[in-house]
C-alpha cells in the first residue's frame, strides 16, 4: 500500500503544483482508514470511530471547499484574461482610428 502511496504522490506532484495538493494531504489517512476496516477487517473503539467520523467529515468539508475554489479561480483568472485582451484591442482601434484620422488629414 505505501509503494502506491508513494507513486500516486510522484505523479500528483510532477503533473500539478504543490502548494494546492498540500489542501489534499489528508486523503493518504482516509485510504488507510478504509484499507483497515474494508481489507484488513481491523476493529476500532467507538471513541475512535466517532473522531474517525469527525475528522472524515472535516475532511469531506475541505475537499468540497479546495474543488469549489479551484473553480472559482479558473473563473477568476479566465474574466482577467478577457478584460485585458478587451483594454487591448480597445487601445488598437483608437490608435488605428487615430491613425487614419491623421493620415486623410493634410493639415497635420
Amino acid at each position: 500500500m505505501t509503494i502506491f502511496e508513494h507513486v500516486a504522490k510522484f505523479m500528483a506532484f510532477r503533473y500539478y503544483e504543490a502548494a494546492p495538493l498540500q489542501k489534499l494531504s489528508f486523503l493518504p489517512n482516509v485510504w488507510n482508514f478504509l484499507v483497515d476496516i474494508l481489507l484488513m477487517h481491523v476493529s476500532f473503539a467507538t471513541i475512535q470511530l466517532i473522531g474517525f467520523i469527525v475528522l472524515f467529515t472535516y475532511y469531506f468539508a475541505e475537499l468540497i471547499h479546495f474543488y469549489c475554489l479551484r473553480d472559482h479561480d479558473k473563473e477568476s483568472e479566465e474574466k482577467e484574461q478577457n478584460e485585458i485582451a478587451k483594454k487591448q484591442l480597445e487601445g488598437k482601434l483608437k490608435d488605428d482610428s487615430i491613425g487614419r484620422i491623421g493620415a486623410s488629414n493634410p493639415l497635420h
